[in-house]
């Protein structure tokens, strides 16, 4: 439990920062410092030895992942015209599901299958997607469409669609606003309350999943690491259903659908919990429609 909340106290922590970063030094650069950190700390942690270690590098590793995401939403609201953002964002929530639907089935099976049981190698391996990751943004990603087109990465319509849109070119320094945009705006809050809400589930069947498969339901190593990524294989699904539904059908207004999901996960949590021992087929089908909703 210590060391859930420890990462997420850090992670917190880092978005006061991450937004800050993300408009004085750009998106691309903001990421590539999170991702260097994030990799290094990971790698580290195959060496841990005490209690303390592990939690001062869980709160390293919420300090670089916690200055990833505002980048990369930024990045989103600088490349893409209004009425293509909500399933942008939605391809990029995906990776919320994906990433959380293969690594359990991956690392429980290397812990198992290539490591004999023994734990440290995988976070040695762990460290590679985040050079991958690196190599990626290098590659490919740029703070605004003025800078891609320069560098030949985009066409000139391209960008004169997105600037038409957004109605501007976003560089890496914008116009400065008063906090009050935000700090006094009732709908903001409204919706970091929602925010919260969904966050609480979804972490909450996320940290806790492992341990209830295990405990309650005696799964070994390999069908936990099975079931624990079923609710993120549907999870993919609905995130980006969802973000083409708010555009397409709900012109742009994601109320609906958020509406939807929180009032799918009343039941579902419930019928989760109340799923009995040993009838695991009832329990998968719960878990899923968890992830989905």
């Amino acid at each position: 439990g210590w060391l859930g909340s420890i990462f997420f106290f850090g992670y917190a922590a880092a978005q006061f920062t991450s937004g800050f970063l993300a408009d004085k030094w750009g998106p691309k650069k903001t990421m590539n410092i999170a991702i260097w950190v994030f990799t290094l700390v990971t790698f580290i942690t195959g060496y841990v030895r005490t209690f303390w270690q592990f939690i001062f590098l869980r709160l390293g590793l919420a300090l670089g992942e916690g200055h990833h995401y505002v980048p990369a939403v930024r990045a989103i609201a600088n490349f893409f015209p209004s009425a293509e953002r909500g399933r942008a964002n939605a391809a990029l929530a995906t990776t919320w599901a994906v990433a959380p639907a293969i690594v359990p089935l991956m690392v429980t099976w290397m812990m198992a299958d290539w490591f004999d049981g023994a734990w440290r190698p995988v976070f040695f391996v762990l460290a590679v997607p985040g050079l991958i990751g690196i190599f990626l943004l290098w590659k490919y990603i740029q703070d605004s469409p003025r800078e891609s087109l320069e560098k030949g990465m985009m066409t000139k319509d391209e960008h004169d669609m997105i600037v038409a849109s957004i109605g501007h070119d976003s560089a890496v320094t914008g116009k400065k606003y008063s906090a009050k945009i935000f700090t006094t705006d009732v709908q903001f809050y409204l919706y970091a309350i929602s925010w919260f809400i969904m966050l609480m589930i979804y972490w909450g069947m996320t940290t806790w999943i492992s341990t209830f498969l295990v405990k309650m339901h005696g799964l070994n190593l390999k069908t936990m690491g099975f079931f624990a990524s079923m609710p993120y294989v549907t999870a993919f699904v609905a995130m980006y259903l969802g973000g083409w539904v708010a555009d397409k059908v709900f012109q742009g207004r994601p109320k609906m659908v958020t509406i939807i999901g929180f009032l799918g996960c009343i039941p579902v949590l419930y019928f989760i919990g109340q799923s009995p021992k040993g009838d695991t087929n009832q329990l998968l089908f719960w878990l899923m429609m968890g992830g989905f909703f």
